[in-house]
């Protein structure tokens, strides 16, 4: 039987429609365990590895120390068409996601991928009902997968996955992504083990 080694944070976060000025920078609130210093305009100069986001573009940027979780993005368009774009990096090539709208993965809206390495680059759309099992792609279940890659890679050991999404979807089993506070989980799967 195959088994993973899975970490995970969570938090609520501020997605702005416009950058704030440095000293109002949105903060991340952590729940369990304590909460980090507020969100950084750039990596942290200690930060254990290179950052793969040092040409990105989009300006929102978080960082949490719990995994060396990276995002960034921006906001596309206007009206019912406008999107988020949105980069994501944590350290695996086994797998990374983000879940929207949600404080743990039971009923949460979830994109998982990851950049290549020792796996092939994936990203697909998913909700998990249950909770800590394995996600049902929103197709599966009747929805739609509504993720449009724009890059997937696999640099300085992470996995870094961006793509956009309608803010609202229409899709059942997709959160609408609202500018404001908002709970996000993310994971990452360090080791597959077989026991």
């Amino acid at each position: 039987m195959e088994g993973w080694s899975e970490e995970s944070g969570k938090g609520v976060i501020y997605l702005a429609p416009r950058p704030p000025p440095p000293s109002l920078r949105p903060v991340l609130l952590i729940f369990d365990p304590p909460p980090p210093p507020p969100l950084h305009p750039a990596p942290p100069q200690n930060h254990r590895k290179p950052t793969p986001f040092a040409e990105s573009s989009l300006p929102y940027y978080h960082y949490d120390s719990i995994g060396d979780f990276e995002m960034r993005w921006d906001f596309v368009g206007s009206g019912s068409s406008e999107m988020i774009e949105l980069e994501l990096t944590l350290y695996s090539d086994i797998f990374v996601g983000i879940g929207f709208d949600c404080t743990s993965s039971r009923m949460c809206d979830m994109v998982v991928g990851n950049g290549g390495g020792r796996s092939n680059p994936f990203l697909e759309d998913y909700f998990e009902v249950e909770g800590d099992r394995e996600p049902h792609t929103d197709e599966d279940l009747g929805g739609s997968n509504d993720l449009n890659v724009v890059s997937l890679e696999y640099k300085n050991y992470a996995s870094v996955l961006r793509f956009t999404r309608k803010l609202d979807t229409g899709d059942k089993w997709d959160a609408v992504i609202k500018k404001d506070y908002m709970d996000l989980v993310y994971a990452w799967c360090e080791e597959v083990s077989f026991f």
